[in-house]
């Protein structure tokens, strides 16, 4: 899911949602990237769904702390990128914070955001399915994001006051935060299931 993010105040970006990779060799593209569309300088991840494939990032500082037992593969797991104001960006996987990157910034102005998706720049697909994605222009404090995972994945958005969009993909790309962002289905291969539940355990 590419797209761009114009943050004028600088308050941060949250983006959280749940995926189950299908794939064991695919990989979770995650790019945030304040160059230009296609570059690679910023922060940017490669994470596999075969835990025993090293997760990949650059950027011009990075420290890499995976959970334990972070087992992706054909399992529902819920995915947080937060970009604080101080341009850091961290992934957090089931509401546990996993991998960290640093990157110059400034964050008020992110040309391009992917995740997951496919990217310009490594070009490889996700295979697998996504659900209830949620966007916030601020940086969503830990408290918030376990709270989140804990709601399952059938879980409202909690900070509505920050909420920019809200794709439960349930049948649909619209937008359900009241902003009218609604997504547009361009794959051709993409498929609403009702057979998501396959995978999930309930936090």
């Amino acid at each position: 899911m590419p797209g761009g993010l114009q943050q004028p105040n600088a308050a941060g970006i949250t983006i959280t949602w749940w995926a189950q990779p299908l794939s064991p060799g695919a990989m979770m593209h995650l790019n945030a990237n304040n160059v230009a569309p296609g570059g690679i300088t910023g922060a940017y991840c490669l994470l596999p769904s075969d835990p025993s494939i090293v997760p990949s990032c650059s950027a011009p500082a990075a420290t890499f702390e995976p959970p334990t037992a972070l087992t992706l593969y054909k399992r529902w797991s819920f995915f947080t990128l937060r970009l604080s104001s101080s341009n850091v960006a961290t992934l957090y996987v089931n509401g546990t914070p996993g991998y960290s990157v640093t990157w110059n910034g400034p964050m008020t102005n992110i040309k391009e955001l992917d995740i997951m998706g496919y990217s310009s720049t490594s070009p490889q697909w996700t295979q697998g399915f996504v659900s209830n994605v949620q966007a916030y222009n601020t940086t969503l404090p830990a408290t918030e994001i376990s709270l989140l995972y804990r709601e399952g994945i059938g879980g409202v958005p909690i900070n509505l006051r920050n909420l920019v969009g809200w794709w439960p993909l349930n049948g649909d790309a619209k937008d359900y935060s009241g902003n009218n962002n609604d997504g547009v289905v361009a794959a051709s291969g993409v498929i609403y299931t009702s057979g998501w539940t396959g995978g999930y355990y309930a936090p």
